[in-house]
């Protein structure tokens, strides 16, 4: 027994161990592609399925997979429709991607869009008489129409075009609709067209048909002396070569610009007149709920401005008076006007701004000569104006977290 004990061992000790893998081949299958957490990116592609519905109606909407016209793949969507002449009713088609699962697109909001490709059968149009629709499983809508802002390019044609319909451009407040429970994705139909659909998918887009402006919420208590330093960063917003600064924490607002001025610090106007003259002008939004494209303005709603002069002061339009606890300065450096400004948060009520939520925000630089202004220009809305009344026409503004 004790030498074939000892056999064992000895036969043991020649053995050299070797590492094996759990499993004898690798997985062929890869990661799917998501954005952030989410995966449910397809939602068309080749062929109608039982994810997809439409109104039943063959003089009114013809709806069929055609393999002689796609983008990529094997085929396109086929979609002909006359609302006018056959005198339909409502006409429609549903995705209901995803095995009809309920999709959260809710932390992918700010960050992506609906993207598809499309043909025209023939002719050129600038937009579509269509509209999409994101339903949620409580039956609660978000709509965006098929306007020129959709098209990635000059205009669509019988080539394929690209659309992108941003998801933070539907219109989620309007009827509650809730982006944590998407049920499917609706296309209504107007008027009539004859077009072909492909590749219809959710894709990352940091963006909107607005300007848009990233700003850090910080914890620097920045210095307040009139010289924008570097300690203020990148300009977050640049309208024509003038650079503007934003920053904000839990206590104060902080506005800084550089702006070019060949008769700098002109302005005697007091009080609501101090646009007439070089001033700078913030609009903004303190309540994200609210919709971005209502066209009168709340009382979270802000209209600010500050006089650029020797003597500078920030004037409220919404309450008509001096903020009192704003801290301005401002300076001439070179050939531009310096100006920095600490304002407390409290002087627009009780809150704070919140990462991620949009805000609206228009920018708007007064200049001034021989005693009135001159010229305005803006950033959202440099051909119109009118953005002091009208929230519609503002840009957004997105705070991140990053600097605490």
């Amino acid at each position: 027994m004790y030498r074939y004990v000892l056999f064992i061992l000895l036969l043991a000790a020649c053995v050299s161990p070797k590492q094996v893998d759990l499993f004898d081949e690798k997985n062929p299958q890869k990661a799917p592609k998501g954005i952030k957490s989410f995966y449910a990116t397809e939602i068309y592609k080749d062929f109608i399925t039982s994810e997809i519905w439409f109104t039943q109606s063959a003089s009114c909407l013809k709806v069929e997979a055609s393999k002689d016209e796609k983008h990529t793949g094997e085929a396109s969507l086929h979609l002909k429709w006359d609302k006018i002449s056959q005198s339909c009713e409502w006409l429609g088609i549903g995705f209901g991607w995803d095995a009809w699962n309920g999709k959260n697109i809710k932390p992918i909001i700010n960050e992506s869009a609906i993207e598809m490709w499309v043909k025209l059968k023939e002719g050129r149009r600038s937009s579509l008489p269509l509209a999409a629709c994101l339903e949620d499983y409580s039956g609660g809508q978000a709509w965006l129409g098929f306007s020129d802002n959709v098209v990635v390019g000059d205009a669509i044609t019988d080539e394929w075009t690209l659309l992108r319909l941003p998801l933070s451009e539907f219109g989620w407040k309007e009827n509650n609709a809730d982006p944590s429970n998407i049920k499917q994705l609706i296309i209504q139909f107007e008027a009539d067209g004859d077009i072909y659909v492909d590749e219809m998918r959710i894709v990352p887009f940091k963006g909107s048909y607005r300007q848009r402006a990233y700003v850090d919420l910080t914890n620097l208590d920045l210095n307040i002396d009139g010289k924008v330093e570097p300690a203020w960063g990148k300009p977050i917003i640049d309208i024509d070569g003038n650079k503007i600064y934003i920053s904000s924490n839990n206590e104060s607002l902080y506005l800084a610009g550089e702006i070019r001025d060949e008769s700098p610090l002109q302005n005697k106007q007091e009080g609501d007149q101090i646009w007439d003259g070089d001033a700078i002008e913030f609009a903004f939004s303190t309540d994200p709920g609210l919709s971005k494209t209502r066209s009168y303005l709340r009382t979270t709603d802000q209209h600010i401005g500050i006089k650029l002069s020797k003597s500078p002061t920030v004037w409220s339009w919404q309450t008509h008076e001096t903020l009192d606890g704003a801290l301005v300065h401002t300076s001439i450096v070179g050939d531009k006007v310096h100006f920095e400004a600490k304002i407390p948060l409290s002087s627009f009520g009780e809150f704070e701004f919140s990462p991620n939520a949009i805000y609206g925000l228009e920018v708007a630089i007064d200049q001034g000569e021989a005693g009135q202004r001159r010229a305005q220009i803006r950033w959202n809305t440099p051909s119109n104006e009118g953005f002091n009344k009208n929230p519609g026409m503002w840009g957004e503004l997105i705070f991140t977290k990053t600097g605490y």
